[in-house]
């Protein structure tokens, strides 16, 4: 019985453990390269849910504003037409 009993703290133990950890367990958001800045019906607050320039401008198609790298992006492509030239 007292045997029983060990095993049985143990077992709760260890579920508990196991429940605490994965509920810490955070998921980082992705950090997209491009953000766009629409003046039209938003606040000016940047939209950073780009890969890729050539999403960025497709999203603002119609709308006035403009795509700029977003500062939290580790790279970003550059821009057509605005890199360095060889």
């Amino acid at each position: 019985m007292k045997t029983s009993l060990v095993c049985l703290s143990a077992t709760a133990i260890a579920i508990t453990a196991g429940v605490s950890v994965a509920s810490s367990v955070v998921r980082a958001e992705p950090v997209y390269a491009w953000c766009a800045v629409s003046s039209s019906g938003g606040l000016g607050q940047p939209l950073c849910h780009f890969a890729t320039l050539e999403q960025c401008n497709a999203f603002l198609l119609g709308l006035t504003g403009s795509c700029r790298p977003n500062p939290r992006a580790t790279s970003v492509e550059p821009a057509a037409g605005k890199g360095r030239r060889s």
